[in-house]
């Protein structure tokens, strides 16, 4: 019975321990530390990689750090805006530095603590042995389903042909077709139009970049680059447009070909302010799924 309320005791003053040095890590002070931008980036909405874009800035603008949350990720305060940037983005002074050593000096504390409690739990090896066979189980059972989803929904997403429009204009006798506008991640969307024998990409991008221009000394593109290395340049061709950022341009018969020969892996866009390179796309097989729809 000694021993037992011993083992309870430790177990209760392993947790507090553990959650107390928790606690030292994951508080929600924030500071004020002013710094600067050391080259043009994106302002994210979150910590995620698929994040929402909240603001662009240049090299040399001023910020202020609000927080650092680990993994080279911190909170900064730019303008009007709040939101996340990577430590490259940051001219890191000293004191930024300090904050980012503390906190992965912390951070190890309390895993070599939780390390420790693992240690008093494997005590009783049959009963956890049990319930890590039945996690097991589940994961995998879990991880199956989910498989069989994604599966079933990319194979639909790849074999449909979802149309805003697809008809036969009655006055000229050509073939009109407008794709859905297809989400590539949280800030791109592409379509694609038809008419005729012409053929069109439209690109969505929520962002402030300038206006799409067709102008020469000015004009917007979009540079889409391939897994296999290969560049298809699309050129805005409609009006010029400052409602966010909207680019229109022709696709020739050869920049389909090469489009649907391979995955993407990035597009850069251009507009009149600034330009972007988007690289974490969710919908990669976008243009080989899709340019089909316009026959």
């Amino acid at each position: 019975m000694n021993m037992n309320k011993f083992l309870i005791l430790f177990l209760i003053i392993c947790f507090q321990n553990v959650n107390s040095q928790s606690n030292l890590i994951q508080q929600n002070i924030e500071f004020n530390i002013q710094t600067k931008f050391k080259q043009y980036g994106i302002l994210y909405e979150n910590s995620r990689s698929d994040s929402s874009i909240r603001a662009q800035f240049n090299k040399g603008q001023k910020c202020s750090v609000l927080n650092y949350l680990g993994d080279n990720i911190f909170k900064v305060e730019y303008k009007k805006w709040v939101g996340f940037v990577t430590s490259e983005y940051l001219v890191l002074n000293n004191e930024l530095e300090d904050i980012m050593r503390n906190f992965e000096e912390k951070k190890n504390i309390v895993s070599k603590n939780e390390n420790s409690e693992t240690l008093v739990q494997e005590k009783n090896p049959i009963e956890n042995g049990l319930i890590q066979e039945e996690n097991i189980e589940k994961n995998v059972s879990d991880e199956n389903n989910v498989r069989i989803n994604d599966s079933i929904s990319q194979a639909e997403r790849s074999t449909n042909c979802s149309y805003q429009m697809n008809e036969i204009d009655d006055f000229y006798n050509v073939k009109i077709v407008k794709t859905e506008n297809y989400r590539i991640n949280d800030s791109l969307n592409i379509e694609l139009y038809r008419n005729g024998n012409n053929k069109y990409v439209f690109i969505h991008f929520n962002g402030d970049l300038g206006c799409a221009s067709y102008l020469s000394n000015n004009r917007s593109y979009a540079k889409i680059k391939l897994e296999n290395n290969e560049i298809v340049t699309i050129y805005h061709s409609w009006n010029v447009d400052c409602d966010k950022f909207n680019l229109m341009g022709t696709i020739s018969d050869s920049s389909i070909s090469k489009l649907k020969n391979s995955p993407l892996i990035s597009i850069r866009l251009q507009g009149t302010k600034n330009h972007i390179d988007i690289k974490n796309l969710d919908y990669k097989m976008f243009f080989m799924d899709k340019l089909d729809c316009l026959n």
